[in-house]
C-alpha cells in the first residue's frame, strides 16, 4: 500500500460520503487522491483543499463525468481511439504527405499540481497548452524560448508565454509532455482538438481549437469530448512513466 499522505479527516470525510469503506478498509492512496478531488471539480464538496481564491475547473461534463467514473467510460473511449485510428488510414491511404507517421501531441503542465500522489484530477489541472508537433521534434521547447525572447525584448505576453514566464519567476519550470507519437498529422489534429474540447478553451491558454477531422460521419460532442478523455488518459499514463523534470530559464542554454 502507498504511503498515506491524505490526512485523517479527509478520509473519515469521504468515507461519511459512502466513497470508501469505513472500519480501516485499505486503499490506494492515488485513488483516493481521484476520488476526493473528483468531489472539488464537480462541486460537491462542502470544503475542500483547493487554494483560496482559486475557482473549480468548469471543464466539459463528459470530462467531469469521467473523472467521477473513469472505469465506466475507458472502454467506449478506446472504441472511439480505434475508430479514429481506423478511419483516417483509410481516409488518407492516397495522400502520402498527410499519410506521414511523424507527428504528435504534446503538453505543457504547471509542475505545482504534479506533486505525489500523482492523481489524473491533478495531472489535468497542471494541463494549460495544448499543441501538435511533426518534423520538428523540438516543437514544445519554441513555447518556451518564445517566452523567454519575448522576456528578453520586454514584449506583450500572450496568455500562454505569461503562464510560463510567471512559473519561471516562481522557481518553478514547465514540464514538456509529447504523447501520441508517430502518428499522422490529422490524427495528431485530431487527438489535439478532442482534448481541447474536453478540457474547454477557457481552462487553457490556447487561442483556438484545431480540425477535427470527421469524413465518414458527424462526431457528436459528447462523443469527441470522450475521445479527448482516453488522449487525456493516454498521457496520463505516460506521464507516470517518465521523470518529472521542469524546464527552468537557465535551462534553455542547455537545450
Amino acid at each position: 500500500m502507498m504511503t498515506n499522505q491524505i490526512d485523517d479527516n479527509t478520509i473519515v470525510w469521504i468515507s461519511s460520503r459512502g466513497i470508501l469503506p469505513t472500519g480501516g478498509a485499505s486503499y490506494d492512496v492515488s485513488s483516493l487522491c481521484d476520488k476526493f478531488e473528483s468531489i472539488e471539480i464537480t462541486g460537491l464538496s462542502g470544503g475542500g483543499r483547493r487554494p483560496a481564491g482559486e475557482a473549480s475547473p468548469n471543464y466539459s461534463p463528459t470530462l467531469t463525468t469521467f473523472i467521477r467514473n473513469k472505469r465506466d467510460k475507458l472502454e467506449k473511449g478506446k472504441q472511439f481511439d480505434e475508430e479514429l485510428k481506423k478511419w483516417l488510414d483509410s481516409d488518407l491511404a492516397d495522400n502520402d504527405k498527410k499519410k506521414e507517421n511523424i507527428y504528435f501531441c504534446y503538453l505543457l503542465l504547471d509542475p505545482n499540481y504534479l506533486h505525489k500522489p500523482l492523481c489524473f484530477t491533478n495531472f489535468v489541472k497542471s494541463i494549460f497548452y495544448v499543441g501538435k508537433g511533426g518534423k520538428k521534434v523540438d516543437r514544445p521547447l519554441d513555447h518556451l524560448k518564445e517566452t523567454k525572447l519575448k522576456m528578453k525584448k520586454d514584449e506583450a505576453h500572450s496568455d500562454k508565454t505569461q503562464k510560463i514566464k510567471y512559473l519561471w519567476e516562481e522557481g518553478l519550470g514547465v514540464v514538456l509532455l509529447p504523447f501520441d507519437l508517430n502518428v499522422k498529422e490529422a490524427e495528431a489534429l485530431s487527438r489535439e482538438s478532442t482534448i481541447i474540447n474536453a478540457i474547454t478553451l477557457p481552462n487553457l491558454t490556447n487561442k483556438r481549437n484545431e480540425k477535427f477531422y470527421e469524413n465518414h460521419r458527424v462526431w457528436t460532442s459528447d462523443e469527441k469530448e470522450l475521445l479527448g478523455c482516453h488522449c487525456l488518459e493516454n498521457a496520463f499514463k505516460t506521464l507516470k512513466g517518465k521523470k518529472i523534470v521542469p524546464i527552468r530559464l537557465e535551462d534553455l542554454d542547455k537545450k
